[in-house]
């Protein structure tokens, strides 16, 4: 009797590879099972034999013992599949069917099949007229996509499905573009159809979709010139003219058509999610920013959609110094008044290598959090770290992904939530991701995301979330200069009276940067320089020999007026970032909060930190910078140390001790040892490339008894086995193997110099490696079977092995 589907089974092939039996992720494990998952996946309707499984996932030239592996990957998967199987029941999962396997999902289970029904019913929208229901299924199906399909696959079948599903999602894209125009949306369609053009130049349908919506903006010059753009592309890279609906359109438009427009009916709107928001008892605030009311309007507008129930985002970019943490920062206020929660922070170099780093301190996901669910999902995703099996695979961090975006679901399900990150530019690229996410969670969600960057550090990945922005239709806020005219309102404000000529001249030198000119008006009025009457505020001549030469030493100089306590805290808090918690400083410093008070109110009352909430943050990056880079490399390297022992001491998450790690660079001794020691095994699930760097920083430079170097070495096995460095898991696994005492360890690096091979295809060396691992004394003076992971991590693949091997010699195997 053939098995049925179980509704519990649920498979993601658009982006990584993944599997949940109910709630539970199920752990794949390397690159092969996971094809073989995936292979099987595809296929739920019919039972994949084994030549075929062995074809797509190994092509023309397999190994030897490629139907070894195949078996051992089936039994490692229907053992993450049912980890409470007895040993002889039959898989109730991925049975067994003739020569080959069948997994039993339901085909609506799978995200394949779910993007393809939504592509055709917004097909059949489209035709049938209703545009608006077309655009909302074609949201919906987009929206299903992670990320590359087969994400992290390899072999022939996963390629091929990849370019396939590839160009049903560009099509989808087309489809998207023609169902936005047809609902009257070519004002805010243009941004992502340039985009497609921009991926696939030599398309001809989003050619066409751009012409036609710049024409119905009004735009007719930059239609045809896009069409000519078009046809060079194409005889220069094809060799060929522009299609017959091309040049139709071509033609169409010179003629200005009219029939090319929409009908006068408007478009059907979408529709808003109804929101109960409490009515605001005060004023509300007024930014203390010139020179931008437009930007600051469109902030108001974003607010004020989502108050209604209608999710927004907004971009902002500019220079340094140009107003953007400013005027974002007005704008969260202005959302906090309206009624919406809000969250904020801002990514810095230092977490940058930490995953997921910026959103969680955004999201504040922290065991200290005053709301119950962050602090149960900060628990939550530690206790899943250290449940996690070594061959878990990438899954914890897509897990985590996950996880936040429901977190932000929920918050916006109790009312409007207002989401600031400034500095994207610094922020890791699992934070981006989630940031790309929650974009496409605006269209349906009463949540506001803005960010903050500058263009001149942009990264792929930033310049993506970017075309979100425009793509959705949110604002994109480009922040000039200042003008003539606000900057002379500026100096007036600052000085106390409206600038005369010289002072004008002298405000003029900050080439409109508001953060350059507020330094300059500062320094003048703390010199003494400015003379203000009755109705305007002047220099005499020689105070253009006073004024700062550049941004930097206008921000900087500043410092020069602080007493040497004051500076001599601030060195200390530069060493944790551009923000800090007040309890971390006072524990590097080594004095009571108590303590630091005259200090903080000091550096505020200058300019130089200000208030972030629940810690304190330098005014602007430079300053930060100037006291970091003001301290001798040798004395900072030994200051990072220090710290990193004293937030070691006092408890703190060890992603922050490793922070201060990293920056102290060579200046490790056997303190930073014994610590890797004890938080290696938690790191390398938050941040594997960290570890690895300090482990083998520690491992090279510092001096310690052979025992320690061993269980270092062991950690720094596991890890590179982690995230698919093979090679250097069984250099560093052979080096370590022959000095440890630690019984666990040494199973832990024997599992991994199997498993190598084993993940190779080489099942036999992969065998011998078990055997030598069950019978290693260390094992055996635990106490035998069961006593240590040892014989629980080996025993179990070995028999899996051995039962395998001998099914090669006896006859077929299932």
């Amino acid at each position: 009797m053939t098995s049925q589907p179980t509704p519990e089974l649920r498979a993601k092939l658009l982006g990584p590879v993944r599997l949940w039996v109910g709630t539970r992720e199920v752990t794949l494990g390397s690159p092969l099972p996971r094809a073989v998952i995936a292979m099987l996946a595809m296929r739920t309707s019919t039972v994949v034999s084994r030549e075929e499984l062995i074809d797509g996932v190994w092509g023309e030239n397999p190994p030897a013992t490629v139907e070894g592996s195949l078996y051992t990957y089936i039994s490692s998967l229907r053992k993450a599949l049912e980890p409470d199987r007895g040993r002889r029941e039959s898989s109730g999962l991925l049975p067994s069917e003739g020569a080959g396997y069948r997994l039993l999902l339901a085909p609506t289970n799978l995200d394949v099949v779910e993007f393809n029904l939504l592509r055709d019913r917004a097909e059949h929208q489209l035709a049938a007229g209703d545009a608006a229901a077309a655009l909302r299924s074609i949201d919906e199906g987009l929206a299903l996509w992670q990320g590359e399909a087969f994400s992290g696959v390899t072999g022939p079948y996963a390629q091929s499905q990849r370019n396939r599903l590839g160009e049903l999602r560009v099509v989808a894209r087309e489809l998207r573009s023609e169902a936005a125009l047809a609902n009257g949306q070519h004002t805010t369609a243009v941004a992502d159809i340039a985009a497609l053009v921009h991926e696939y130049p030599i398309r001809e349908r989003p050619r066409s979709l751009l012409m036609l919506a710049l024409y119905r903006c009004g735009r007719q010059a930059e239609a045809l010139t896009a069409f000519r753009e078009a046809r060079q592309v194409l005889i220069d890279e094809l060799g060929v003219e522009p299609g017959p609906q091309l040049q139709e359109l071509h033609e169409r438009i010179l003629a200005n058509d009219p029939t090319l427009l929409l009908d006068a009916a408007p478009p059907i709107p979408v529709q808003a999610v109804p929101i109960r928001m409490p009515t605001p008892t005060t004023p509300p605030p007024t930014p203390s920013l010139v020179g931008r009311d437009v930007e600051m309007d469109a902030l108001r507008a974003a607010v004020t959609e989502v108050s209604a129930g209608r999710g927004q985002t907004v971009w902002i970019e500019g220079e340094l110094g140009i107003g953007k943490s400013a005027l974002l920062a007005a704008g969260l206020a202005y959302a906090e008044w309206a009624g919406c929660s809000v969250s904020h922070a801002v990514a810095d170099t230092l977490g940058q290598r930490f995953p997921l780093r910026a959103m969680l301190d955004c999201l504040d996901v922290t065991p200290q959090s005053t709301d119950p669910r962050r602090v149960a999902l900060a628990h939550a995703l530690r206790d899943s770290e250290a449940n996690q099996s070594i061959v878990g695979g990438g899954n914890s961090i897509f897990s985590t992904i996950d996880r936040l975006v429901a977190l932000v679901e929920e918050l916006c399900a109790d009312g409007p939530l207002a989401v600031g990150l400034d500095d994207v530019q610094w922020a890791d690229e699992s934070s981006l991701e989630v940031w790309h996410r929650l974009c496409l969670l605006t269209a349906k969600l009463p949540l506001l995301l803005i960010g903050a960057t500058r263009p001149a550090h942009q990264r792929p990945e930033v310049d993506q979330l970017r075309r979100d922005t425009e793509s959705l239709g949110g604002a994109v806020l480009r922040l000039a200069p200042l003008t003539v005219d606000a900057v002379a309102g500026m100096v007036g404000t600052l000085v106390g009276a409206p600038p005369g000529p010289r002072l004008r001249e002298i405000a003029r030198r900050s080439g409109g940067n508001p953060l350059y000119l507020r330094e300059m008006a500062d320094a003048l009025v703390r010199e003494r320089v400015v003379q203000v009457g009755a109705d305007r505020a002047e220099v005499q001549p020689e105070a253009f020999a006073r004024v700062p030469a550049s941004l930097v030493q206008a921000v900087t100089g500043r410092l020069g007026f602080l007493s040497e306590a004051t500076r001599e805290v601030l060195r200390w808090a530069a060493l944790l970032g551009g923000e800090f918690g007040v309890v971390d400083l006072s524990v590097v410093v080594g004095k009571p909060v108590s303590a630091l008070v005259q200090p903080f109110e000091e550096a505020i009352a200058a300019g130089v930190l200000r208030d972030a909430g629940l810690r304190l943050a330098f005014r602007h990056p430079l300053i930060r910078q100037s006291l970091y880079e003001g301290t001798p490399e040798a004395l900072r390297v030994a200051l990072h140390y220090q710290a990193a022992q004293a937030l070691a001491d006092a408890g703190v998450p060890e992603e922050h001790v490793a922070e201060q790690l990293l920056a102290a660079e060579a200046g490790m001794g056997p303190w930073a040892a014994k610590w890797l020691e004890q938080a290696a095994p938690v790191l390398h699930h938050r941040a594997p490339l960290v570890v690895v760097e300090l482990l083998q920083r520690v491992l090279e430079t510092v001096h310690i008894d052979e025992t320690r170097r061993a269980a270092l070495m062991a950690h720094l096995t596991s890890v590179l086995f982690r995230i698919g460095r093979d090679a250097e898991a069984e250099q560093w696994g052979r080096k370590a193997l022959p000095h440890l005492t630690d019984a666990d360890l040494a199973a832990e690096v024997r599992w991994v110099l199997a498993y190598v091979p084993y993940r190779a295809s080489q099942a036999e060396r992969a065998v011998a490696m078990l055997d030598e691992a069950l019978a290693d004394r260390r094992c055996r003076s635990c106490g035998g079977p069961g006593c240590c992971r040892c014989w629980r991590w080996c025993s179990g693949p070995a028999r899996a092995s051995w039962s395998c091997r001998g099914r090669r010699r006896s006859g077929p195997w299932r």
